[in-house]
């Protein structure tokens, strides 16, 4: 397949880190767009070198692509409609972790040794703790933890209407969450309000928050916001280092300090509409998307490389 790159230098922007009364000035922009999908694909997901990414195919089906020969590998065979609707890459780089319509489970990254964690369709969105050994997913409107052998579940805690994503490549909505590198806490986004097991209706602003990932409650969660927004935020992902947060929002990308300051639009209508993501490399330099243009018969997975302008 060949790859299709689009020179985006007018992009630009400038977000202010570190603290203090000084901080300095960083001048990011996106420097290349490269299209890595031509039949469509959703939940793309990083191979723990960034060499590689993960996805799902229209029909459902796990694929992997090489980022440096365009070399792309069906692992799995599934029937039209019953198949993957999200997956996460471990940190060792040696299984997914995967859900479909009826369960979740884990596999290896070639399809065998398929087993099931989760045997519910409430199950989704699981993804790994550092170790490898812990799978963080929501269990219908709940954030939960589990061993990958499927014992010692535990709440983190949840509402009602929390972490709501939007319709993304046709597929249902999903309540959406980014575990972050550290393990220790997770990004949602957060709709107006939400109603717990009391049936007591809590009002959070809408936007992104964060949530510290520890055993509470199963209608309890107390939610840092970061930044309130007007409208679906479609996905966040916090960089490795921990400084920046990228997401989708009103069709655009759009970038922030860690701590919710510097909000700036990555992304103009040029780029296209942006359905799902972005989804941070390890070594922090790409973004994974997927992008509806005018001209493509499917929402593809495109790869967004970031630079940095000269002072």
């Amino acid at each position: 397949m060949k790859d299709i790159f689009i020179k985006l230098g007018i992009i630009s922007l400038i977000i202010l880190i570190g603290c203090g009364k000084n901080p300095a000035v960083v001048n990011l922009r996106i420097i290349n767009a490269q299209k890595i999908t031509e039949k469509g694909g959703i939940s793309p997901i990083w191979s723990p070198d960034s060499k590689k990414i993960a996805f799902i195919s229209p029909a459902g089906n796990i694929w992997i692509t090489s980022l440096e020969s365009g070399e792309m590998q069906q692992i799995t065979d599934e029937v039209v409609g019953a198949g993957y609707e999200y997956i996460s890459w471990s940190p060792d780089g040696k299984k997914f972790a995967f859900n479909n319509e009826n369960d979740m489970g884990i596999m290896n990254i070639d399809g065998t040794d398929r087993v099931i964690v989760v045997g519910h369709s409430a199950a989704s969105q699981p993804q790994w703790l550092p170790k490898a050994k812990r799978i963080v997913f929501m269990l219908a409107s709940t954030y939960a933890m589990i061993n990958i052998d499927g014992t010692e579940c535990k709440y983190i805690g949840g509402t009602l209407g929390l972490a709501y994503l939007g319709y993304c490549s046709g597929f249902p909505p999903k309540w959406a969450f980014s575990l972050l590198s550290n393990g220790t806490q997770m990004l949602i986004n957060t709709t107006e309000l939400s109603r717990g097991k009391d049936q007591k209706v809590k009002f959070f602003p809408a936007g992104i928050g964060i949530v510290e990932v520890k055993c509470e409650s199963a209608d309890n969660l107390n939610v840092r916001m970061l930044q309130k927004l007007k409208g679906v935020v479609s996905g966040a992902s916090c960089s490795p280092d921990g400084k920046f947060i990228a997401f989708s929002h009103l069709g655009y990308i759009w970038i922030m300090n860690a701590d919710g300051t510097g909000l700036t639009q990555l992304t103009s209508s040029e780029l296209g509409n942006v359905k799902a993501g972005p989804v941070f490399s390890p070594d922090g330099k790409k973004l994974a998307i997927v992008l509806s243009k005018i001209g493509d018969s499917y929402d593809n997975i495109w790869i967004l490389t970031l630079g940095r302008e000269k002072d």
